[in-house]
Protein backbone atom coordinates (compact mmCIF):
# COMPACT_ATOMS: atom_id res chain seq x y z
CA UNK A 1 0.00 0.00 0.00
CA UNK A 2 2.57 2.53 0.91
CA UNK A 3 4.24 1.94 -2.65
CA UNK A 4 1.83 4.38 -3.93
CA UNK A 5 3.18 7.18 -1.74
CA UNK A 6 6.92 5.90 -1.71
CA UNK A 7 8.09 8.09 -4.24
CA UNK A 8 6.73 11.37 -2.60
CA UNK A 9 7.71 13.31 0.07
CA UNK A 10 5.28 14.66 3.11
CA UNK A 11 4.91 18.11 1.51
CA UNK A 12 3.49 16.88 -1.84
CA UNK A 13 1.47 14.31 -0.94
CA UNK A 14 -0.13 17.05 1.11
CA UNK A 15 0.33 19.41 -1.58
CA UNK A 16 -1.70 17.46 -4.15
CA UNK A 17 -4.07 16.49 -1.96
CA UNK A 18 -4.48 18.38 1.46
CA UNK A 19 -6.89 16.13 3.12
CA UNK A 20 -3.84 14.20 3.83
CA UNK A 21 -2.84 17.42 6.44
CA UNK A 22 -5.36 15.69 8.99
CA UNK A 23 -3.72 12.46 8.79
CA UNK A 24 -0.46 13.37 8.89
CA UNK A 25 -1.20 15.72 11.88
CA UNK A 26 -3.26 12.91 13.83
CA UNK A 27 0.11 10.53 13.96
CA UNK A 28 2.35 13.92 14.88
CA UNK A 29 4.15 14.46 11.37
CA UNK A 30 5.46 17.26 10.25
CA UNK A 31 4.65 18.11 6.69
CA UNK A 32 5.58 21.84 6.61
CA UNK A 33 8.58 22.20 7.92
CA UNK A 34 10.11 18.90 7.98
CA UNK A 35 7.92 17.83 4.66
CA UNK A 36 10.59 16.67 2.31
CA UNK A 37 11.13 13.03 4.00
CA UNK A 38 9.67 9.89 2.13
CA UNK A 39 6.62 8.81 3.70
CA UNK A 40 8.48 5.53 4.73
CA UNK A 41 11.37 7.05 6.55
CA UNK A 42 8.89 9.36 8.34
CA UNK A 43 6.83 6.74 9.84
CA UNK A 44 10.25 4.36 10.74
CA UNK A 45 11.45 7.99 12.37
CA UNK A 46 7.88 7.79 14.70
CA UNK A 47 7.87 4.02 14.77
CA UNK A 48 4.41 4.26 13.03
CA UNK A 49 3.58 1.35 10.37
CA UNK A 50 4.07 3.04 6.74
CA UNK A 51 1.07 0.50 5.69
CA UNK A 52 -1.56 1.32 8.01
CA UNK A 53 -0.68 4.91 7.19
CA UNK A 54 -0.64 4.32 3.85
CA UNK A 55 -4.34 3.38 4.23
CA UNK A 56 -5.31 6.05 6.38
CA UNK A 57 -4.33 8.07 3.78
CA UNK A 58 -5.94 6.42 0.98
CA UNK A 59 -9.24 6.31 2.85
CA UNK A 60 -8.65 10.30 3.87
CA UNK A 61 -8.09 11.38 -0.09
CA UNK A 62 -11.28 9.32 -0.64
CA UNK A 63 -13.64 11.70 1.25
CA UNK A 64 -14.46 15.20 2.01
CA UNK A 65 -13.84 16.40 -1.58
CA UNK A 66 -14.75 19.75 -0.59
CA UNK A 67 -11.49 20.83 0.09
CA UNK A 68 -10.05 23.54 -1.64
CA UNK A 69 -7.38 23.18 -4.05
CA UNK A 70 -4.28 25.76 -3.31
CA UNK A 71 -2.36 24.86 -6.22
CA UNK A 72 -4.57 27.17 -8.11
CA UNK A 73 -4.70 30.30 -5.81
CA UNK A 74 -2.96 33.23 -7.58
CA UNK A 75 -0.03 34.98 -5.47
CA UNK A 76 -2.97 37.38 -4.72
CA UNK A 77 -5.29 35.04 -3.72
CA UNK A 78 -2.69 33.59 -1.57
CA UNK A 79 -1.61 36.18 0.09
CA UNK A 80 -5.27 37.44 0.93
CA UNK A 81 -6.13 33.88 2.17
CA UNK A 82 -2.80 33.38 4.34
CA UNK A 83 -3.37 37.25 5.96
CA UNK A 84 -7.39 36.38 6.68
CA UNK A 85 -7.33 33.08 7.91
CA UNK A 86 -4.17 32.35 9.51
CA UNK A 87 -2.60 35.44 10.64
CA UNK A 88 -5.99 36.24 11.50
CA UNK A 89 -6.04 32.94 13.80
CA UNK A 90 -2.77 33.62 15.21
CA UNK A 91 -4.17 37.15 16.28
CA UNK A 92 -7.22 36.10 17.26
CA UNK A 93 -6.49 33.27 19.48
CA UNK A 94 -2.43 33.85 19.99
CA UNK A 95 -3.45 36.29 23.37
CA UNK A 96 -6.73 33.79 24.50
CA UNK A 97 -4.17 31.03 24.45
CA UNK A 98 -1.26 32.72 26.02
CA UNK A 99 -3.47 34.05 28.86
CA UNK A 100 -4.71 29.89 29.47
CA UNK A 101 -0.89 29.05 29.96
CA UNK A 102 -0.06 31.84 31.65
CA UNK A 103 -2.18 31.38 34.41
CA UNK A 104 -1.92 27.45 34.55
CA UNK A 105 1.91 28.70 34.84
CA UNK A 106 1.73 30.87 37.78
CA UNK A 107 -0.93 28.69 39.61
CA UNK A 108 0.05 25.06 39.09
CA UNK A 109 3.59 25.47 37.99
CA UNK A 110 4.56 23.65 41.54
CA UNK A 111 2.69 21.23 40.37
CA UNK A 112 3.51 20.88 36.86
CA UNK A 113 6.78 22.39 36.23
CA UNK A 114 7.12 21.17 32.81
CA UNK A 115 4.16 23.85 32.59
CA UNK A 116 6.23 27.04 33.06
CA UNK A 117 8.86 25.76 30.19
CA UNK A 118 5.91 25.41 28.25
CA UNK A 119 4.75 28.93 28.91
CA UNK A 120 8.21 30.15 28.11
CA UNK A 121 8.30 28.47 24.78
CA UNK A 122 5.08 29.97 23.93
CA UNK A 123 6.26 33.22 24.60
CA UNK A 124 8.56 33.29 22.31
CA UNK A 125 6.99 31.52 19.76
CA UNK A 126 4.24 34.04 19.37
CA UNK A 127 7.12 37.22 19.66
CA UNK A 128 8.71 35.29 16.50
CA UNK A 129 5.16 35.02 14.73
CA UNK A 130 4.34 38.56 15.11
CA UNK A 131 7.37 40.03 13.74
CA UNK A 132 7.07 37.18 11.24
CA UNK A 133 3.68 38.50 10.51
CA UNK A 134 4.62 41.95 10.04
CA UNK A 135 7.58 41.00 7.72
CA UNK A 136 5.02 39.19 5.56
CA UNK A 137 2.56 41.53 5.39
CA UNK A 138 4.63 45.06 4.77
CA UNK A 139 7.48 43.62 2.77
CA UNK A 140 6.94 40.62 1.35
CA UNK A 141 3.58 39.79 0.48
CA UNK A 142 2.99 43.35 -1.38
CA UNK A 143 5.80 42.57 -3.60
CA UNK A 144 3.94 39.23 -4.33
CA UNK A 145 0.94 41.04 -5.32
CA UNK A 146 2.99 43.54 -7.28
CA UNK A 147 4.76 40.50 -9.37
CA UNK A 148 1.50 38.98 -9.73
CA UNK A 149 0.28 42.10 -11.43
CA UNK A 150 3.63 42.11 -13.42
CA UNK A 151 4.11 45.44 -11.49
CA UNK A 152 7.36 44.27 -9.25
CA UNK A 153 10.89 45.97 -11.04
CA UNK A 154 14.03 44.91 -9.81
CA UNK A 155 16.20 42.07 -8.78
CA UNK A 156 14.76 38.62 -8.17
CA UNK A 157 16.27 39.25 -4.74
CA UNK A 158 13.44 41.20 -3.76
CA UNK A 159 11.11 38.30 -3.40
CA UNK A 160 14.52 35.32 -2.95
CA UNK A 161 15.69 36.98 0.30
CA UNK A 162 12.57 37.14 2.20
CA UNK A 163 11.58 34.15 1.37
CA UNK A 164 14.70 32.46 2.69
CA UNK A 165 14.37 34.84 6.11
CA UNK A 166 10.64 33.67 6.17
CA UNK A 167 11.76 30.06 5.74
CA UNK A 168 14.16 29.95 8.51
CA UNK A 169 12.00 31.54 10.78
CA UNK A 170 9.06 28.18 9.98
CA UNK A 171 11.96 26.13 11.02
CA UNK A 172 12.79 27.94 14.24
CA UNK A 173 8.59 28.40 14.81
CA UNK A 174 8.09 24.80 14.16
CA UNK A 175 10.90 23.71 16.30
CA UNK A 176 9.44 25.33 19.44
CA UNK A 177 5.77 24.04 18.63
CA UNK A 178 7.51 20.71 18.69
CA UNK A 179 9.00 21.19 22.07
CA UNK A 180 5.83 22.37 23.70
CA UNK A 181 3.94 19.19 22.37
CA UNK A 182 6.84 16.91 23.57
CA UNK A 183 6.95 19.09 27.08
CA UNK A 184 2.93 18.16 27.22
CA UNK A 185 2.77 14.35 26.09
CA UNK A 186 1.19 14.73 22.78
CA UNK A 187 -1.62 17.79 24.74
CA UNK A 188 -1.77 15.29 27.26
CA UNK A 189 -3.73 16.54 30.37
CA UNK A 190 -2.27 15.15 33.28
CA UNK A 191 -4.22 13.49 36.37
CA UNK A 192 -6.45 15.95 38.41
CA UNK A 193 -5.49 18.56 36.08
CA UNK A 194 -7.74 21.69 36.43
CA UNK A 195 -10.55 23.14 33.76
CA UNK A 196 -7.83 25.88 32.76
CA UNK A 197 -4.99 23.68 32.31
CA UNK A 198 -7.43 21.25 30.10
CA UNK A 199 -8.33 23.89 28.20
CA UNK A 200 -4.53 25.46 27.83
CA UNK A 201 -3.73 22.10 26.27
CA UNK A 202 -6.54 22.02 23.72
CA UNK A 203 -5.53 25.76 22.67
CA UNK A 204 -1.87 24.89 22.32
CA UNK A 205 -3.35 21.56 19.96
CA UNK A 206 -5.45 23.82 17.86
CA UNK A 207 -2.56 26.30 17.55
CA UNK A 208 -0.30 23.61 16.35
CA UNK A 209 -2.46 22.52 14.02
CA UNK A 210 -3.29 25.53 12.47
CA UNK A 211 0.03 27.17 12.03
CA UNK A 212 0.99 23.43 10.29
CA UNK A 213 -1.35 24.72 7.73
CA UNK A 214 0.21 27.82 7.42
CA UNK A 215 3.57 26.90 6.94
CA UNK A 216 2.77 24.35 4.67
CA UNK A 217 0.88 27.23 2.45
CA UNK A 218 4.01 29.18 2.44
CA UNK A 219 6.66 26.72 2.37
CA UNK A 220 4.84 24.07 0.08
CA UNK A 221 2.60 26.07 -2.29
CA UNK A 222 3.42 30.33 -1.97
CA UNK A 223 6.82 30.34 -1.86
CA UNK A 224 7.35 27.86 -4.53
CA UNK A 225 5.21 29.62 -6.86
CA UNK A 226 6.60 33.08 -6.61
CA UNK A 227 10.43 31.74 -7.31
CA UNK A 228 8.88 30.43 -10.67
Amino acid sequence: MVSAFSEKTLAQIVTEDYRAAGVFARHGLDFCCKGKRGLASACAEKGIDANELAKELKTALQTDASVSDFNDYTLTELTGYIVRVHHGYIKLQGPQTYQFVTKVAVKHGDRYPHMKEVHALFSELLEELYGHMQQEEQVLFPRLVQQDQGLLQGSPDLVSMPIRLLEDEHTQAGELMAGIRELTHNYTAPEGACTTHRLALQALQAFETDLHRHVHLENNILFPKALK
